[in-house]
Protein backbone atom coordinates (compact mmCIF):
# COMPACT_ATOMS: atom_id res chain seq x y z
CA UNK A 1 0.00 0.00 0.00
CA UNK A 2 2.74 1.98 0.82
CA UNK A 3 4.36 1.99 -1.86
CA UNK A 4 1.04 2.70 -4.28
CA UNK A 5 0.94 5.63 -2.54
CA UNK A 6 4.47 6.51 -3.35
CA UNK A 7 4.26 5.88 -7.07
CA UNK A 8 1.06 7.94 -7.09
CA UNK A 9 2.34 10.98 -5.68
CA UNK A 10 5.59 10.30 -7.79
CA UNK A 11 3.98 10.06 -11.23
CA UNK A 12 1.50 12.64 -10.57
CA UNK A 13 3.28 15.44 -8.88
CA UNK A 14 6.72 14.92 -9.55
CA UNK A 15 6.72 13.20 -12.83
CA UNK A 16 4.30 15.34 -14.20
CA UNK A 17 6.99 18.48 -13.46
CA UNK A 18 9.88 16.60 -15.08
CA UNK A 19 7.08 16.39 -18.71
CA UNK A 20 6.45 19.84 -18.17
CA UNK A 21 8.82 22.00 -16.54
CA UNK A 22 12.11 20.98 -17.62
CA UNK A 23 13.50 24.46 -17.64
CA UNK A 24 14.16 26.95 -14.95
CA UNK A 25 11.98 29.81 -16.84
CA UNK A 26 10.58 31.68 -13.44
CA UNK A 27 11.93 35.14 -12.77
CA UNK A 28 10.52 35.29 -9.71
CA UNK A 29 11.84 33.99 -6.67
CA UNK A 30 14.94 32.99 -5.21
CA UNK A 31 15.51 29.51 -6.89
CA UNK A 32 14.74 31.43 -10.12
CA UNK A 33 17.95 33.67 -9.68
CA UNK A 34 20.29 30.74 -8.97
CA UNK A 35 19.09 28.26 -11.02
CA UNK A 36 17.86 30.33 -14.23
CA UNK A 37 18.11 29.00 -17.65
CA UNK A 38 19.55 25.60 -16.08
CA UNK A 39 18.40 22.50 -17.70
CA UNK A 40 16.95 19.40 -16.21
CA UNK A 41 15.25 18.14 -13.60
CA UNK A 42 17.64 18.30 -11.07
CA UNK A 43 17.74 22.17 -11.42
CA UNK A 44 13.71 22.41 -11.67
CA UNK A 45 13.85 20.76 -8.26
CA UNK A 46 16.66 22.40 -7.04
CA UNK A 47 15.07 26.12 -8.17
CA UNK A 48 11.40 24.92 -6.61
CA UNK A 49 13.28 23.74 -3.05
CA UNK A 50 15.31 26.99 -2.93
CA UNK A 51 11.71 28.97 -3.22
CA UNK A 52 10.19 27.14 -0.48
CA UNK A 53 13.48 26.77 1.98
CA UNK A 54 13.79 30.57 1.76
CA UNK A 55 11.42 32.46 3.72
CA UNK A 56 8.92 35.02 1.59
CA UNK A 57 10.53 37.60 3.16
CA UNK A 58 13.70 36.98 2.21
CA UNK A 59 12.09 36.40 -1.23
CA UNK A 60 10.59 39.47 -1.46
CA UNK A 61 13.60 41.50 -0.47
CA UNK A 62 16.35 39.83 -3.01
CA UNK A 63 14.38 38.46 -5.51
CA UNK A 64 11.54 40.20 -7.07
CA UNK A 65 13.11 42.41 -9.52
CA UNK A 66 11.23 40.30 -12.59
CA UNK A 67 8.09 39.41 -10.22
CA UNK A 68 5.03 40.84 -11.69
CA UNK A 69 3.14 42.86 -9.07
CA UNK A 70 0.30 39.70 -8.74
CA UNK A 71 3.22 37.18 -7.67
CA UNK A 72 4.57 40.38 -5.54
CA UNK A 73 1.16 40.16 -3.59
CA UNK A 74 0.97 36.66 -3.02
CA UNK A 75 4.00 36.57 -1.58
CA UNK A 76 2.74 39.07 0.77
CA UNK A 77 -0.07 37.82 1.38
CA UNK A 78 1.30 34.07 1.93
CA UNK A 79 3.95 36.41 4.82
CA UNK A 80 0.85 37.86 6.50
CA UNK A 81 -0.96 34.28 6.59
CA UNK A 82 2.38 32.82 8.10
CA UNK A 83 2.55 35.85 10.42
CA UNK A 84 -1.22 34.65 11.80
CA UNK A 85 -0.35 31.09 11.88
CA UNK A 86 2.01 32.07 14.48
CA UNK A 87 0.66 34.64 16.35
CA UNK A 88 -3.02 35.29 15.68
CA UNK A 89 -3.28 34.44 19.39
CA UNK A 90 -0.99 38.09 20.39
CA UNK A 91 -2.74 39.45 18.15
CA UNK A 92 -5.89 39.25 19.65
CA UNK A 93 -5.19 39.58 22.61
CA UNK A 94 -3.16 43.20 21.88
CA UNK A 95 -6.38 44.31 19.36
CA UNK A 96 -8.43 43.71 22.61
CA UNK A 97 -6.72 45.81 24.81
CA UNK A 98 -5.53 48.50 21.83
CA UNK A 99 -1.73 48.24 21.93
CA UNK A 100 0.69 45.36 21.43
CA UNK A 101 3.63 44.34 19.15
CA UNK A 102 2.56 41.60 17.33
CA UNK A 103 -0.71 44.14 16.57
CA UNK A 104 2.04 46.89 15.12
CA UNK A 105 3.98 44.32 13.07
CA UNK A 106 0.51 43.00 12.04
CA UNK A 107 -0.29 46.54 10.77
CA UNK A 108 3.19 46.48 9.31
CA UNK A 109 2.91 43.47 7.52
CA UNK A 110 -0.59 44.64 5.95
CA UNK A 111 1.54 48.42 4.72
CA UNK A 112 0.37 50.59 7.25
CA UNK A 113 2.35 53.69 7.72
CA UNK A 114 3.66 54.79 11.23
CA UNK A 115 1.28 57.82 10.66
CA UNK A 116 -1.65 55.18 10.72
CA UNK A 117 -0.78 53.10 13.74
CA UNK A 118 -3.24 54.24 15.73
CA UNK A 119 -5.98 54.53 13.94
CA UNK A 120 -5.02 50.85 12.91
CA UNK A 121 -5.25 49.83 16.55
CA UNK A 122 -8.51 51.90 17.06
CA UNK A 123 -10.58 49.77 14.17
CA UNK A 124 -9.12 46.38 14.95
CA UNK A 125 -10.37 47.35 18.38
CA UNK A 126 -13.37 48.51 17.80
CA UNK A 127 -14.05 45.78 15.16
CA UNK A 128 -12.76 43.13 17.49
CA UNK A 129 -16.14 40.54 17.50
CA UNK A 130 -16.09 40.75 13.92
CA UNK A 131 -11.87 39.91 12.75
CA UNK A 132 -11.85 37.79 15.51
CA UNK A 133 -15.34 35.75 15.13
CA UNK A 134 -13.14 32.34 14.15
CA UNK A 135 -9.49 32.84 15.57
CA UNK A 136 -8.68 29.32 14.48
CA UNK A 137 -8.98 30.01 10.72
CA UNK A 138 -6.50 32.86 9.65
CA UNK A 139 -7.96 34.04 6.31
CA UNK A 140 -11.00 34.58 7.99
CA UNK A 141 -8.73 36.92 10.87
CA UNK A 142 -6.57 38.47 7.29
CA UNK A 143 -10.18 38.54 5.22
CA UNK A 144 -11.90 40.52 8.27
CA UNK A 145 -8.90 42.82 9.07
CA UNK A 146 -8.25 43.37 5.20
CA UNK A 147 -12.47 44.50 5.19
CA UNK A 148 -11.82 46.56 7.85
CA UNK A 149 -9.18 48.58 6.66
CA UNK A 150 -10.97 49.13 2.99
CA UNK A 151 -14.08 50.44 4.64
CA UNK A 152 -11.88 53.55 6.06
CA UNK A 153 -10.69 55.93 3.45
CA UNK A 154 -7.85 57.27 5.70
CA UNK A 155 -6.21 53.34 6.31
CA UNK A 156 -6.99 52.32 3.04
CA UNK A 157 -4.95 55.35 1.51
CA UNK A 158 -2.58 54.25 4.23
CA UNK A 159 -2.21 50.27 4.37
CA UNK A 160 -0.95 49.68 0.96
CA UNK A 161 -0.27 45.64 1.20
CA UNK A 162 -3.59 45.04 0.97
Amino acid sequence: MKRSVFLFIFFFFIAGEVLFAQTVNSNCGVGSKMWHGEQGIIAVWSADITNVTFSARFSIVSATSDCTGEEIDVMREVEQKKFLMANVDHVAEEASVGQGEYLYAYAYLLGCSENSMSQFVDATQKNYGEIFSQPDNHDHVLYKTKEIIDASPDLSRSCRFL
